[in-house]
């Protein structure tokens, strides 16, 4: 997702200062561009963060439940045994 976004939203960072001609410039549209593009792209970035945060914690959490399976399973084994 980071890649994806970043790339897309990449080119629009590099917009010349006059892209939007002499008013674009006066009015400050293509500095006001960028700045809307800086925000997208830390917004992305912080999704993308946040989402391989979750990851993480969904694949800690399996980690635990497949753990206590295999303690839950020796537990009735043992007894089984007595």
């Amino acid at each position: 997702m980071r890649a994806v976004g970043s790339s897309t939203l990449q080119g629009a960072s590099a917009l010349p200062d006059d892209a939007f001609g002499k008013v674009g410039v006066e009015v400050g549209l293509s500095g006001a561009f960028k700045s809307a593009t800086r925000a997208q792209l830390d917004g992305v970035t912080a999704t993308a963060n946040g989402i391989a945060t979750l990851a993480k914690a969904v694949g800690d959490g399996l980690t635990g439940y497949q753990h206590q399976d295999t303690d839950a399973g020796a537990a009735i084994r043992q007894a089984g045994q007595s």
